[in-house]
């Protein structure tokens, strides 16, 4: 019966953190698409039809716009003046932000598009023979780690410690497999134990 209850909960938290970006960016751009239409309302007005398949013409016309901006900005920051532009404004202005940098990292991370080594999974040796999975949030010079050790089975709450390089170890697999090893209390983690 415990098992059971072991599993229901892990995979009530694995669905929550894969729905909670869907839903937080489902929100926003509904949010958005309701003030444009709203904006829009007076020149959709002067449109021979009110509807298109049930949705009104307003809904549509900001839908468009939301799409537009989207595809500007994305086209932008492919050129490298856009890309240097935006990243000048990120660091005056959004990596003051608290969290900005950790949801960008993990976003990233989840992504598979983080080029360094921040939340990579890794194995940490904490005390003689005793091994878990860690995320590296910081690597330094002279090749010690800043690591978070996470609460199974709540990956994104835990312990931070500051080791030497020789407690740290790397491994081959993807945040995500990371992330659902925790949140299954260890269940099928032998990927990140494997020594190389």
């Amino acid at each position: 019966m415990q098992k059971i209850i072991g599993y229901l909960g892990s995979a009530i938290a694995a669905g929550f953190f894969v729905l909670l970006p869907v839903v937080l960016v489902l929100f926003v751009l509904i949010e958005v698409v309701d003030i444009l239409a709203g904006l829009v309302a007076p020149v959709a007005e002067m449109l021979p039809v009110d509807e298109l398949g049930g949705v009104a013409v307003a809904t549509i016309v900001a839908m468009l716009l939301v799409l537009l901006v989207l595809l500007c900005v994305g086209v932008l920051m492919k050129s490298k003046l856009g890309h240097e532009f935006w990243h000048a404004i990120e660091n005056k202005l959004f990596k003051s932000l608290p969290g900005y940098t950790l949801i960008k990292s993990l976003t990233q991370r989840f992504a598979g598009e983080s080029l360094d080594k921040s939340f990579a999974p890794a194995v940490v040796t904490l005390n003689e023979g005793v091994e878990t999975v860690a995320f590296i949030v910081e690597t330094y010079d002279d090749g010690s780690y800043t690591v978070m050790v996470p609460f199974a089975p709540t990956p994104t709450i835990g312990h931070v410690y500051h080791l030497a390089a020789d407690r740290v170890r790397e491994v081959d697999a993807s945040m995500g497999y990371a992330v659902n090893t925790v949140m299954q209390w260890g269940i099928d983690s032998r990927k990140l134990f494997e020594k190389r």
